[in-house]
């Protein structure tokens, strides 16, 4: 490689697939830090696109199977420090960089931060308006994962081609710990409606998880009737007060929808309720005090 570079070999020319030396280090090499580096400083271009519009990035993702979850982050990190562009996607299903670690990585909790770190869109739709929040739904259960995607500001009420929203997917596919994040975090996914259409999907969720339909069933009771009026107005005093935003935060803002809410309940937020509920005095205790991500001052 280095006798063929040195000889002013066209790093950037594709064979008929459109792939470059760049790409095929990405695919083929177990571990491909070193020559990334090589090919990169010896002016690679770290965005060029194959026959299937896929960037080395996506490559090196698609095929993270062959090396280790650590050498994998140290090459996204040659390509990142080289300009790799993580707002791109694919040809034929609409993928980003981050749709494809969530797909391709054994170990993609580390691989999406960086991702994520790197300016990936939280909220990017794929060809089946599949957000990274739905494929890692679909595809795992992670609080984690879900946990860090909302701290990058994805939308759990976006919805994809089948009209499912996140909590939506979780129920079709039993994933009970991350349908309990959603619930204890987001305002939205404890929506009435939100919560039927969630116990109907449950209902006929018939996975390799099936053995967990009753605790699924249990958590969306546990937000139904007069108890769970209590936690959405607890979650909805949660969005207005016990956190104030600032101008970095990414997670989606809703206070708004929680004034607007609490207004309907008959417990509108007062002039003088947000010291109280500061010093813990207002609401009584909070239901989603373990694991908020509102309560470490990263979200609202």
């Amino acid at each position: 490689m280095k006798v063929l570079v040195k000889n002013g070999a066209a790093l950037d020319r594709g064979d008929h697939n459109g792939t470059t030396v760049l790409h095929f280090v990405c695919e083929q090499y177990p571990n491909p830090t070193e020559a990334v580096i090589f090919l990169t400083k010896a002016g690679a271009d770290c965005n060029s696109r194959d026959s299937k519009k896929r960037t080395p990035l996506m490559v090196l993702l698609q095929n993270s199977h062959i090396t280790s979850t650590k050498t994998l982050v140290e090459a996204m990190r040659v390509l990142f420090k080289f300009g790799a562009q993580t707002k791109v996607t694919d040809h034929q299903f609409q993928r980003t960089p981050l749709h494809y670690a969530i797909q391709h990585c054994r170990e993609p909790a580390s691989v999406i931060e960086l991702l994520l770190k790197k300016g990936a869109d939280a909220n990017a739709m794929d060809s089946r308006k599949a957000t990274p929040l739905h494929m890692v739904l679909e595809r795992m259960d992670n609080e984690e994962i879900v946990q860090m995607l909302l701290l990058y500001g994805a939308d759990p009420s976006l919805k994809n081609s089948n009209k499912r929203n996140a909590l939506c997917v979780a129920a079709e596919n039993l994933r009970v710990m991350s349908a309990w994040f959603l619930l204890e975090n987001d305002l939205m996914s404890s929506a009435p409606d939100t919560i039927k259409k969630a116990n109907e999907l449950c209902s006929k969720a018939d996975g390799p998880d099936k053995n967990s339909k009753p605790l699924f069933k249990n958590l969306l009771s546990d937000w139904q009737g007069k108890e769970g009026k209590i936690r959405r107005i607890q979650l909805a005093q949660d969005c207005v007060l016990r956190v104030q935003r600032t101008p970095d935060m990414k997670t989606i803002d809703q206070t708004q929808v929680a004034l607007e809410f609490l207004e309907s309940a008959g417990a509108p937020i007062k002039a003088n309720d947000q010291d109280n509920l500061s010093n813990g005095s207002l609401g009584g205790n909070n239901s989603n005090t373990n694991g908020s991500i509102g309560n470490n001052g990263n979200n609202s």
